[in-house]
């Protein structure tokens, strides 16, 4: 786990190192704008899974391989529910959230954030995974699957640098997060004996198809404002930003809904955990019911 997480890091600051090399610090200044951006992401989606470690260990040692199973694809499920539409939506519109932060004029860096968040979803499949196999005591497949994820990265990223530049350099990085992603995925079905294709249709495919539909159609919404009421300020975008999210966040847990994606099980908990607030579990009440 240890040498898995040094891996990590490395792998953080390896575009940044090879940039700074080959091309100027500059660059490196504007890929790091996008990075953060995309750091974001991952500390979303990685909020909630450290506390299944002490359930996996306890389970696997009482002998509940099948709970873990079920665990692994409820995991999974409302992992991506929750998290699937807010990386879309930053895919979409990382010019307008990276406008409303820094300015405009940074066009690389919403390229760079757009290409290190389609990682992040991609990486995202392995993070139940990931849970499992340290509470199973199994981590040397998540070791593996970080050491392929670096070597892939150091590799393309010398690579591609010397024939695109900058773009190589930044393309470098989800491609080798969804190469080691695809690497572990499939070893730990393996290992679990769980079809593949079958549970990406079960679990992946619902949510990928409503997030991308409702973000492609505020999107293209968005460009018809814009050319009709001129926006030019932060605060202008900001406004604009807020009621997409809203908007879209709401038709996404509507329509999910209406594909009957959740089941009886999946509304309690959902309705159980939003009742804290009630505002949002009014909501979330009134969309799923």
């Amino acid at each position: 786990m240890q040498l898995s997480n040094i891996a990590n890091l490395v792998n953080l600051q390896t575009d940044k190192t090879i940039i700074g090399y080959f091309l100027s610090l500059s660059f490196v200044a504007t890929y790091e704008i996008g990075q953060k951006l995309s750091l974001f992401c991952r500390m979303i989606t990685g909020l909630a899974l450290s506390a299944l470690v002490p359930a996996v260990s306890e389970l696997d040692a009482t002998g509940k391989s099948v709970t873990i199973l079920k665990l692994y694809e409820k995991g999974n499920k409302y992992l991506f529910s929750i998290t699937f539409p807010i990386l879309t939506f930053i895919i979409i519109f990382a010019d307008h959230l990276i406008n409303c932060w820094m300015g405009t004029g940074y066009s690389n860096s919403v390229l760079v954030a757009r290409l290190l968040v389609i990682g992040i979803c991609i990486n995202m499949l392995t993070g139940v995974g990931v849970m499992i196999v340290r509470g199973i005591g199994k981590p040397s497949y998540e070791t593996k699957y970080a050491l392929v994820c670096l070597t892939l990265n150091v590799i393309l990223g010398l690579t591609l640098v010397k024939y695109y530049g900058f773009v190589g350099v930044v393309v470098a990085t989800p491609i080798s997060v969804i190469l080691g992603s695809m690497y572990f995925i499939l070893k730990f079905h393996h290992l679990y004996s769980i079809p593949f294709f079958r549970f990406l249709k079960k679990i992946y495919l619902k949510p990928f198809l409503v997030s991308f539909f409702l973000a492609i159609v505020l999107y293209i919404l968005n460009l018809l404002i814009e050319s009709r009421f001129f926006l030019d300020t932060r605060l202008e975008l900001m406004i604009l930003l807020i009621a997409d999210s809203i908007l879209f966040f709401t038709l996404f847990i509507i329509l999910l809904n209406k594909t009957k994606y959740w089941d009886k099980e999946d509304k309690n908990l959902l309705i159980t955990v939003t009742g804290r607030y009630p505002v949002l579990g009014r909501l979330i009440a009134n969309s799923i019911s």
